[in-house]
Formats: structure tokens, C-alpha cells, sequence
């Protein structure tokens, strides 16, 4: 008989990396393990253990995210005994290029020595130093492959030799799997022993994002709660409308532009954009001009669409925005969901309050090739390298692939 995969939740988030993993493994976690202070992990423990009933145990951590507590709450024990794989999702701000703060002198700039960090090197010796399993894996933002991670790599490299850990980075890309998300990341993967170990995934989606959707059951909580509030009276597609008329979209695609501001700006078209827009968006209009004539990025917060193939990354800085592919609408909460690869049943208390939880998520299908990759190391199938710590982009792996749409 095979020998079940024992494996850890460790701050999970929202959850899409640990579903992806039980559905690589065959069964759910032993145990969820959270740092206090992380809210999301509440909505994955409530779907295992409330929707799903499956009374997974949870620990809580004393001290808060960036500590370096190895010790739970009400003295609890977990028995770390035979564990297989811990699979995380420390925080990813200190090196996302979404965390807009950048002030070297502040607290929480972004960079290889900013304090968000804490919570991934933490989340690493703990595992490796205390829970010692044949594998761990986490996901982070796509910095943590390039120089600008370079500084964390270091502390994680020399962290996986004192415990006796090769370590492989993995840049990736959410399109390379069953998804029609742009999305792209970067997984660390330590192995037990001093060779890392090679990986190479390339799943990706064929279909339209219709296809996609149509995943989506009627009964699916959510799907009333809209990303683009207001939609018929948005100044922004309004003048698109104007400018290009109800088949704006087949025109949208042309420009290869994701914005409507990038459009106004590329057709100096302020003056005819004003008047179709509330004063507000007027402000931004005119500001994302002057922003551009300076050779400066500006805060962009007009309607984005690629295609009818493509997403961009789902955040809290997009789900407001995203243009729907082939209705006049916004994408619904459960639409967001999808994109991200959670199933139709999960819910969780008071989640349109919390709608920005769904990006800081890892998409389900990811997260299941590379515990999909994880298992087959565990059974002994795959190289390994001569070296210790290597970098593989997977977004290069083939020359030949090309994602399903024409770009």
C-alpha cells in the first residue's frame, strides 16, 4: 500500500497553495500552523473545517508575524514526527513590487532588507530547524528570483546548509498552469540533502476565458458581488463607448494597450475623455498626462482588459478594475475566485468585506504542479543537480510554448 504524503499548512492565506497541495497528495493536511496576526488563514481553516468538516488541527504561534517564536498558544504540542512536507505562504510584501513604499528609512520599505521579510525567514529555520521535513516549499513575489531578492536568497541559502538543505528558486509564470492568469512568481523548494533537485512544469490553458468560467455552478456564493461598482455609469468606459462603440473591446485589443488612461493618453484624447467623467476621474486623467509627459508612472485606477485569453494578476489594486471579456460588467467575486482556482464551495464569513484576500492567494493549479513535481522527488523520479542551490525559470524551459492567444 502507498504510504500517504504527511504534510503541513503552514500560514496559509487564503488557502489556494494548500488546496493545490492536497490535491497533489491525496489527502489534507495533518495540521495548519498560522503566526498570530495573519487573518486571511482564518477563511482556508473555516472551509476545511467548517464547510468541509474535516477538523484539521490548528496552532497558533506566540508572537506576532515577524517573530521568531518557536513556541504555540495554550502550550500546545504538535507532533512534527514523519512530516513529509510543510508548504507556506510567507508574506511577499518586502519584495512585491505591488508595496508602493520604498522609503529605505521607513519601516516597511520594500527591498531585501525590509522588515516584511522577517516573516519568510522565519517561517524557513522554523520549518527547517524545528519540523525538519523531506521538503518544504513556499511561494513569493517574483523579486525574490531577481537581484532585488538577492539579499534574502543569501540568508535562505546559508539557512538550507546549517540544516543540511539544498535549495532550488523556481520563476514561474500562473499562465504555464490550467489558468488564464498572468501571474508571475517565484517558488523556493529545499530538499533534504546537498543536491538540488531539477523541476519543469508547462500546463497551460488553451481556452477562452468563457471556457474558463464556465466552471462556475449557479448555486456558487458571490456571484452578485461586483468588482467594477457602477458599471453603466463609469466615465472611463463611457467615453470608450463613445470613442469606439459597443464593440469597443475588438478595438481595446488593437492598441495592445491594458488601460483606458493608456489609450487617453496615446490619443491625446483628455479634452473628449472629461467630459464623459465625474470629477474625480477627470483629476486622474489629467494627472496621469502630466505623470507621462514627465517620463513618470502614474497610480492608475481606470478599467484594464488584455483579451478574451487573458487576465491580468488578480490584487487588490486590479479586482476593482478588470474589464469582464464578453459582458458589460466588471468580473463578480466568484469570477475572482475562479481566476485564482478556488473551488465553487468555498466560502467564508463575511467575505465581501474582505474581497482584497483573494490575491494574496496562491492559484490552486499552480500550487498543485509544483506539489504534483514534490511527490514525484519523494518517489525518487526526478535529477538532481551537482550543486547545492540553483535558479531555474521555468518560463524558458520551452522555447517553443507560447501561450493560447495571439499577442
Amino acid at each position: 500500500m502507498e504510504k500517504k504524503i504527511r504534510w503541513i499548512a503552514l500560514q496559509p492565506l487564503l488557502g489556494g497553495m494548500s488546496i493545490g497541495a492536497e490535491k497533489a497528495f491525496g489527502t489534507p493536511p495533518a495540521m495548519i500552523l498560522n503566526y498570530d496576526g495573519v487573518a486571511n488563514t482564518s477563511a482556508y481553516v473555516h472551509y476545511m473545517n467548517n464547510v468541509r468538516k474535516l477538523n484539521i488541527p490548528y496552532y497558533e504561534f506566540e508572537g506576532d508575524i515577524y517573530s521568531n517564536s518557536k513556541t504555540f498558544k495554550n502550550n500546545a504540542n504538535p507532533d512534527f514526527n514523519d512530516i513529509d512536507v510543510v508548504s507556506a505562504v510567507p508574506i511577499c510584501s518586502g519584495l512585491s513590487t505591488a508595496n508602493a513604499v520604498n522609503d529605505k528609512t521607513k519601516e516597511n520599505a520594500r527591498g531585501a532588507n525590509a522588515k516584511q521579510n522577517n516573516n519568510m525567514l522565519n517561517c524557513t529555520e522554523f520549518t527547517l530547524g524545528v519540523i525538519k521535513p523531506k521538503c518544504y516549499i513556499f511561494e513569493n513575489a517574483p523579486g525574490l528570483f531577481t537581484n532585488a531578492g538577492k539579499g534574502v536568497r543569501d540568508k535562505l541559502d546559508a539557512m538550507a546548509k546549517r540544516y543540511g538543505y539544498s535549495v532550488t528558486y523556481v520563476k514561474t509564470n500562473t499562465c504555464y498552469h490550467h489558468n488564464v492568469q498572468w501571474r508571475t512568481r517565484t517558488f523556493a523548494i529545499f530538499t533534504k540533502g546537498k543536491n538540488a533537485t531539477f523541476y519543469k512544469v508547462d500546463h497551460s490553458y488553451k481556452g477562452t476565458i468563457k471556457d474558463y468560467l464556465s466552471s462556475i455552478t449557479p448555486d456558487a456564493a458571490y456571484q452578485d458581488v461586483l468588482g467594477i461598482k457602477d458599471f453603466e455609469h463609469n466615465g472611463w468606459i463611457k467615453y470608450m463607448v463613445a470613442k469606439y462603440g459597443i464593440d469597443y473591446r475588438k478595438e481595446w485589443e488593437k492598441t495592445k494597450l491594458p488601460s483606458v488612461s493608456g489609450i487617453i493618453i496615446n490619443n491625446n484624447d483628455e479634452d473628449f475623455a472629461c467630459r464623459f467623467m465625474t470629477e474625480s476621474q477627470q483629476k486622474q486623467t489629467r494627472h496621469a498626462r502630466k505623470k507621462y509627459d514627465m517620463g513618470l508612472n502614474h497610480f492608475d485606477n481606470s478599467p484594464c482588459y488584455f483579451n478574451d485569453h487573458k487576465v491580468c494578476t488578480i490584487f487588490g489594486r486590479t479586482y476593482t478594475r478588470l474589464l469582464h471579456a464578453y459582458e458589460e460588467r466588471g468580473y463578480n467575486m466568484r469570477e475572482l475566485l475562479t481566476f485564482m482556482g478556488m473551488p465553487n464551495d468555498f466560502e467564508w464569513p463575511d467575505a465581501e468585506k474582505k474581497i482584497n484576500w483573494i490575491g494574496q492567494n496562491v492559484p490552486v493549479m499552480t500550487a498543485y504542479d509544483w506539489h504534483l513535481q514534490i511527490k514525484e522527488f519523494l518517489e525518487g523520479k526526478l535529477s538532481t543537480s551537482d550543486e547545492q542551490v540553483i535558479k531555474l525559470d521555468n518560463t524558458k524551459q520551452k522555447k517553443e510554448f507560447k501561450f493560447g492567444y495571439s499577442s
